[in-house]
């Protein structure tokens, strides 16, 4: 073939190479972007569009209402600034990790960044008490016996049990008859806390919420704000970082 056949048949070739090549690249951008999306649904956002209630769209008040409450008790608790506690969340640090890392890392008296990058190497709660070889009574006898079953849920629950059972005389046993009943941790701190300001049981406020489908309007109705939760926590947990 000569030199100027070569060069006919080079644009047909580089037309062919194109369009093959074309849908292989955009095939590739969709599994990223499939798997980026998966990635971001993992992370808790904290990016609410409702941060008020409103009797047009009650439920919408809920997430942002029932995951502020639930960061503020975690940053009260244990000394740890708000943002810093929406920041761990937003880069995919799960809420159930957070509430095990802080208590492991107070009773051990280590920065809980060691606790989660040990955490993070072993794969397991048990492995990290048994490196720091830490002392099982300053976790809680509930908490060590809970490490078997590597239940990050349970351990939570068992957490903030321990953590309102010592600060505002909440019963444990009473804190944990709540998740038999389905409810979601968040739920079970907003309940006994409704409760403790309104003089209330954490059951019947829960029973409220579900018969109503949310937690806005049982809030409302109780007359409490997430100000004043918010004050309400200052007052039970002193220390605390802004």
């Amino acid at each position: 073939m000569s030199f100027l056949q070569r060069l006919t048949i080079l644009p047909v070739m580089v037309r062919r190479c194109f369009f093959i090549a074309i849908p292989l690249l955009v095939a590739l951008l969709l599994i990223v972007a499939t798997g980026m999306s998966h990635a971001a649904s993992t992370v808790d956002c904290h990016c609410f569009r409702d941060r008020s209630f409103s009797p047009e769209k009650p439920a919408a008040f809920d997430p942002y209402l029932l995951a502020t409450v639930q960061n503020r008790l975690l940053s009260y608790a244990f000394a740890v600034p708000r943002k810093e506690v929406v920041s761990e969340k937003m880069s995919g640090v799960s809420g159930e990790g957070l509430w095990v890392a802080h208590w492991i890392a107070r009773s051990a008296n280590l920065p809980v960044a060691e606790i989660q990058n040990l955490h993070a190497n072993k794969g397991s709660w048990r492995a990290v008490v048994a490196q720091k070889a830490i002392d099982p009574e300053s976790l809680g006898s509930r908490f060590v016996a809970a490490l078997l079953e590597e239940d990050n849920d349970l351990l939570a629950w068992l957490v903030v049990s321990e953590v309102l059972g010592q600060s505002l005389a909440v019963s444990v046993e009473g804190f944990m008859a709540l998740r038999q009943t389905g409810a979601s941790l968040k739920e079970a701190i907003l309940a006994h806390l409704i409760a403790l300001l309104r003089q209330d049981r954490a059951q019947l406020v829960l029973k409220r919420a579900r018969q109503n489908g949310n937690w806005g309007s049982v809030s409302i109705a109780s007359g409490i704000t997430v100000e004043d939760l918010d004050s309400f926590l200052a007052t039970s947990f002193p220390g605390k970082k802004d």
